[in-house]
């Protein structure tokens, strides 16, 4: 009996041992700097605080204002919660385990950055989180301080059976989702070595979502649940973790970008989208691949497209499904209506009104190992309308001497790229009336038909092959000082052509030329009445033949071997810029047995009429090697 009495009396000091003195013990690690110093013996790599902690249970703890922060090799990460409760195996942590099962918090805010000093230069100006605490890159890196030391067991961290309310934050890199959610799962991981994560479930009713260019939505129902298996993430970040990730996102309400959509055009950095409008979205990953039946949809009341440095605006619809079948693709759409074409940076407009459809498909479907990288796109444009056809003097020199003045047309055309092959080609048609230019004292006013062909076009680069391409002007009325004559036409074909948009439009091309007669041209070089009437035959040859190297940038525009031919009457040959100092070059003119010879310097005109052909040659022989007129000058 007295045996009984000592095993009784032993059971109810240590139950009063630990009523009374775990509470204490657990109050003193909790409550003053032994638990946070003893906890953070890494800070560097791991540090954890909080407002207020208590336990008057072992294996159970309860935390206010709790902080946590860490990085490792790639990532830096942070997470505050209000309150929490957290069961704890205390068995688990003298096996360097830190397991809790069925932890409930309020409260909670994540962030997640990658280390600047493990991304390419191109990807290090970008918006992501603060971390409080934490430089970025590091000063002092933890895989310096702390190399892991051989034979030492690495902690074990497990989470389980995790239920947060109120989750006010989720910061991942680019894309920061505040709202008031729920989550449910849990994660494990060993330090140095493979993390996986339960299945997990994340709601919100109401989200808004934040990218670098602005708010996606403010009003949006999203739902996630998802899983990650098991992998290392050491020397993954970023998209390479999707490859592990499987689960779905359904996503509807108003929103007011479709920022995110763009992940479908990363590998077409001259495509980009944004809209406003209402979207309704389910997307399935099998281990980072979308599969079928995955989509999204967004009734644009305003949608933005640009596409190569030009912006199209209209309303419509954009939707993207990834269709099933035996090699399952991804097949993309968008319909405007109402749209406006300008320059990205213009507010003046090059068209109006057109219907754009612009199509898109990919058999890339893997997100975390670069996804719809042989996206091919087709963009379709029609009946716009162009007010006002000077809006193209921005693709002629400023001081050229030619300028569009007025008219109005009709655009359409097509354009196919290929992301895979870095390329695109297609064609463009205008047709324009009432066309009126001026090219010195010369004006021309008639109908424009503009074929532009584009056998080849580098859209990130901005430069185009116009290498095909046809202008043809009709009926036209050509004045010339004060004599004015109608019917005039002309054709001009690029045989070889190329455009590109540097600091300012820059063209090279090999012009082919028919004329109804070579009136505009001899007033064009000549610019004087008095010499327009010296060879007013020039202006009766009819069906004149033209070839000439054209170059142009902002500071002019030249026409290089040029050479004009009607018949056995008429031949012209010489080299003619165009800039702003004026006409400068030199110039051939046969008329039957009628020759002469000039060379322009702004407003200076040098004639020879005797032995002109030899003169034209020497003086030409002589501006190539750069020789100072003088030298040959001869009258």
């Amino acid at each position: 009996m007295a045996r009984r009495s000592g095993c009784l009396l032993a059971v109810g000091l240590a139950v009063l041992g630990v009523l009374v003195f775990y509470p204490a013990a657990a109050w003193i690690f909790l409550s003053t700097a032994v638990g946070r110093e003893t906890i953070n013996r890494k800070p560097e790599r791991l540090f954890v605080e909080w407002d207020r902690a208590w336990s008057w249970k072992p294996g159970l703890a309860h935390v206010r204002g709790l902080r946590i922060r860490g990085q490792n090799r790639v990532i830096q990460w942070q997470l505050e919660l209000d309150t929490a409760t957290l069961p704890i195996s205390l068995r688990g942590l003298a096996k360097r385990r830190f397991v809790v099962s069925g932890a409930r918090g309020e409260g909670l805010a994540f962030r997640l950055r990658r280390r600047v000093d493990r991304l390419v230069d191109a990807e290090r100006e970008r918006w992501t989180p603060a971390i409080d605490g934490l430089e970025n890159p590091p000063t002092a890196k933890p895989e310096e301080l702390y190399p892991r030391r051989a034979g030492r067991v690495p902690w074990t961290i497990e989470i389980r059976d995790l239920g947060v309310g109120d989750v006010r934050e989720v910061w991942l890199e680019e894309a920061k989702l505040t709202g008031s959610g729920d989550l449910e799962g849990g994660f494990g991981f060993e330090i140095g070595a493979d993390f996986e994560m339960d299945l997990s479930r994340l709601s919100f009713v109401e989200s808004q979502i934040e990218t670098a260019n602005g708010t996606v939505s403010e009003d949006l129902r999203l739902d996630v649940e998802a899983r990650i298996e098991p992998f290392s993430p050491r020397g993954e970040g970023g998209p390479a973790v999707l490859r592990h990730l499987t689960g779905t996102l359904e996503a509807a309400g108003a929103v007011g970008s479709i920022e995110p959509l763009n992940a479908l055009f990363r590998k077409a950095p001259w495509l980009h989208a944004r809209a406003t409008g209402t979207l309704d979205t389910r997307i399935s990953l099998d281990r980072g691949t979308l599969l079928p039946g995955s989509h999204a949809r967004v009734d644009a009341s305003e949608l933005t497209l640009t596409f190569a440095g030009y912006r199209a605006t209209g309303a419509g619809p954009f939707e993207a499904v990834v269709e099933d079948g035996d090699a399952p693709q991804l097949a993309a759409t968008v319909d405007l209506s109402g749209v406006e074409v300008r320059r990205d940076d213009w507010d003046r407009p090059h068209a109006a009104g057109a219907r754009l459809h612009l199509a898109a498909s990919s058999r890339r479907l893997e997100l975390g190992s670069e996804p719809f990288a042989d996206l091919e796109t087709r963009l379709d444009i029609a009946e716009a309308r162009v007010d006002d056809l000077s809006i193209y003097n921005y693709y002629l020199p400023p001081a050229g001497g030619v300028e569009v003045l007025g008219g109005t047309g009709l655009l359409s055309g097509t354009l196919e790229a290929s992301v895979e092959k870095g390329s695109a080609h297609g064609a463009l048609v205008l047709r324009g009336e009432g066309l009126r230019i001026a090219a010195g004292d010369v004006r021309l006013e008639g109908r424009l038909e503009l074929d532009t062909e584009l056998p080849q076009a580098w859209l990130q680069e901005q430069r185009y092959d116009l290498s095909g391409t046809v202008l043809r002007l009709r009926d036209v009325t050509v004045r010339e000082h004060d004599r004015e004559r109608h019917g005039w036409w002309a054709r001009l074909e690029l045989e070889e052509a190329e455009l590109a948009h540097r600091e300012q439009v820059e063209v090279t091309a090999r012009i082919r030329a028919r004329l109804r007669d070579s009136g505009p041209i001899v007033a064009l070089a000549a610019e004087k009445k008095r010499f327009v009437g010296l060879f007013d035959g020039f202006l009766t040859v009819e069906n004149v033949d033209a070839t000439s190297l054209l170059r142009s940038d902002g500071a002019g525009m030249e026409l290089a071997a040029l050479s004009v031919s009607g018949g056995e009457r008429l031949e012209i040959l010489g080299d003619l810029h165009l800039g702003g100092a004026g006409r400068s070059g030199l110039l051939f003119f046969r008329l039957g047995l009628l020759s002469a010879a000039v060379e322009l310097d702004g407003e200076q005109r040098d004639w020879k009429l005797t032995r002109s052909r030899a003169w034209f040659e020497d003086r030409r022989v002589a501006r190539s090697s750069g020789q100072p007129p003088d030298r040959i000058h001869r009258r």
